[in-house]
C-alpha cells in the first residue's frame, strides 16, 4: 500500500470515529436529567438543657448498596433495586450524617457538635451502622418506607461505649410517586433522628460525671 493510500485510509477511519463519537454525545446530551432530592431535619418538640459536651459525628456504616446517592427500592427482602431518573443530593451515608448534625445542634443539648475530621477535641462520638433505609411494596399500590439506624456513644479517651440503641420507623406512602415516596423517607428518618437526638442527650447526661 502506498503512502497515500495510507494516508486516505486514516483519514477515512478518524472521520468514521469522530462521526460515532458525535453521535454518542448527541446520545448523552438527550438523556433526560435525573431528579435530585434533599431530606430535611426534623422540627424539635423542644429543647433541651445545654451540656458542657462536644460531640462528634462519624459517617455511619452500611451496606455497598446504600453506598450511593441512589434511591433503594427493595421489591422483596432478597432483591435492591433503584429508582430509575431520581437521585439523593449526596451519597446516603453522608446525607444521613449531615442532617443528624443538624437535628443534634438544633437541639440545643451540646456545646458544640462536630463532623468528622473536625480539628476541634470531642469529648464523645457519635457511630454506628444504617441497617435499612428503603422503600418497599405495600398494600395496593402505596408504599412503605422503612428507615433502620444503630447508635453507638463513645467515649473519646478511653473508648468506652457508654451507650447503643437501635431506632427504626416505617411511614407509609400513599403511591409510588417519586415526590410521594421521598415525602415518606423524610418522615420516616425525622421520626429516627428525633428520637436519636433526645437519646444522645439523656445518655450522655447520666454518662457524664455530676459536679
Amino acid at each position: 500500500m502506498s503512502r497515500i493510500s495510507k494516508i486516505l485510509r486514516g483519514a477515512v477511519v478518524a472521520a468514521s470515529l469522530a462521526s460515532l463519537g458525535g453521535c454518542a454525545l448527541v446520545d448523552v446530551a438527550s438523556e433526560p436529567a435525573p431528579r435530585f432530592f434533599m431530606l430535611t431535619p426534623p422540627a424539635l418538640q423542644s429543647k433541651a438543657p445545654t451540656m458542657p459536651v462536644q460531640l462528634s459525628v462519624q459517617e455511619f456504616t452500611t451496606s455497598a448498596a446504600l453506598e450511593t446517592s441512589r434511591i433503594v427500592y427493595q421489591p422483596s427482602e432478597n432483591e435492591i433495586k433503584y429508582y430509575a431518573g431520581a437521585r439523593w443530593a449526596d451519597q446516603t451515608p453522608a446525607m444521613i450524617r449531615q442532617l443528624m448534625i443538624e437535628t443534634l445542634e438544633r437541639s440545643g443539648g451540646f456545646a458544640a457538635v462536630l463532623g468528622e475530621g473536625s480539628p476541634a477535641q470531642a469529648d464523645y462520638a457519635l457511630t454506628g451502622d444504617i441497617r435499612r433505609f428503603a422503600a418497599m411494596p405495600a398494600a395496593g399500590n402505596e408504599k412503605r418506607v422503612e428507615v433502620e439506624l444503630l447508635a453507638r456513644l463513645i467515649e473519646k479517651d478511653t473508648g468506652r461505649i457508654v451507650g447503643t440503641k437501635l431506632f427504626s420507623e416505617t411511614v407509609t406512602s400513599p403511591d409510588g410517586r417519586m415526590d410521594n415516596v421521598v415525602g415518606a423517607y423524610n418522615a420516616a428518618l425525622g421520626n429516627v433522628l428525633s428520637k436519636l437526638s433526645g437519646w444522645t442527650a439523656a445518655t450522655l447526661k447520666a454518662a457524664e460525671p455530676v459536679g
